[in-house]
């Protein structure tokens, strides 16, 4: 119903109805107090997350390095192994020529 259709008696009941329902100064404390208490909660929890992900970017960082001298050392060794190779395969020859029965266990 519109309220300039209303009687002085629907209009009271309905200042009763929204007085009745009406949040206090308490309840806005209180509520404010409750939300300070998660915000807090939250800003604790944020910074554990915080901490942890920064201990994980220190961790990852030592691993790159580690991960960067090891392929460091295996671009200077990867040559080595292609020449034992070869040399195994020129003492074959050299013992074939020599008529040497022998072979090299690899």
């Amino acid at each position: 119903m519109p309220a300039k259709d209303a009687t002085p008696k629907e209009l009271g009941e309905m200042l009763t109805h929204v007085v009745k329902h009406m949040a206090t100064k308490d309840d806005i404390a209180d509520l404010k107090t409750e939300m300070m208490e998660q915000f807090e909660h939250i800003d604790k929890q944020f910074r554990g997350v915080n901490e942890r992900l920064r201990d994980i970017g220190s961790e990852i960082a030592v691993i790159h390095r580690r991960i960067e001298r090891l392929e460091e050392q295996g671009a200077s060794n990867a040559g080595f192994a292609k020449e034992i190779d070869h040399l195994l395969s020129r003492v074959a020859e050299i013992e074939k020529h020599l008529g040497l029965d022998k072979k090299i266990a690899a």
